[in-house]
């Protein structure tokens, strides 16, 4: 997977925070801020680089209030406490030739897909759902934690899904997915089992069973055959903090 619009914060000396984040930020803090950038840049190795580096905003994370109850604690901003949404994109060509050039960023997929299908497919993971079946690692996590099974909240939001044509006649597409959060391998996984049935491996009927967990709920990921999506597809596009 690869993130282009992934957010992350950490712990600065006091003096780099006094501006308070947003329109509060000084002339000096932004170029503090600037070469703190290029300091960091210099240090990272070339997969990986910084942009848009600034003082936390105030958090308005709800729930944080004073010890007797009445007034609002102030709490730091959090990268994903924080956030609102998110955006993930999936790329793949479905031409029977792919260009190598573009091999780490979108998978190939080597049977014909009905895109008709593929968009119905997708439409059905709007909403919220129990996405277990479309999980990774969670049965697991849970017996290393020795929790109980069955205990993990592995319901999630999507707000919305689009297929976008990118190249017309080349048999790119993108897949984007607007959502809350996702659990881990959760986008690889609907996006390898709603082609699972795009290209006649699973049924339609299949699919939806897996969303629902069967009729007594008790499915989980080891039930959907679907192999999850190739990684190099996958990109996280954007983190919202604004309503969404």
């Amino acid at each position: 997977m690869h993130a282009r619009g992934q957010a992350v914060h950490f712990d600065l000396p006091a003096r780099l925070t006094e501006g308070g984040g947003g329109d509060g930020v000084s002339d000096a803090e932004q170029e503090e801020c600037r070469a703190l950038e290029r300091c960091l840049n210099a240090m990272l190795n070339y997969d990986l680089y910084l942009y848009g580096l600034e003082p936390a905003p105030p958090s308005d994370v709800p729930g944080h209030d004073g010890v007797d109850g009445s007034a609002r604690a102030e709490r730091p901003w959090h990268a994903i406490a924080c956030s609102r949404a998110k955006l993930y994109s999936y790329r793949l060509t479905a031409h029977p030739v792919a260009d190598p050039l573009r091999r780490y960023t979108r998978a190939h997929v080597h049977r014909p897909v009905d895109t008709e299908v593929l968009r119905r497919c997708l439409g059905r993971f709007v909403g919220a759902h129990d996405f277990r079946c479309f999980a990774g690692a969670v049965e697991q996590n849970e017996r290393r934690r020795g929790m109980a099974a069955g205990t993990t909240d592995t319901t999630r939001t999507v707000f919305r899904v689009d297929l976008l044509e990118e190249d017309e006649g080349r048999g790119d597409y993108r897949i984007d997915f607007y959502l809350k959060g996702a659990l881990y391998r959760m986008v690889r996984n609907m996006v390898g089992t709603a082609l699972a049935v795009a290209t006649g491996d699973m049924s339609e009927d299949e699919l939806l069973r897996l969303l629902r967990r069967g009729e007594d709920g008790a499915l989980t990921r080891a039930d959907n055959l679907a192999k999850p999506a190739p990684p190099e597809g996958l990109t996280m596009e954007w983190v919202y903090y604004d309503d969404y």
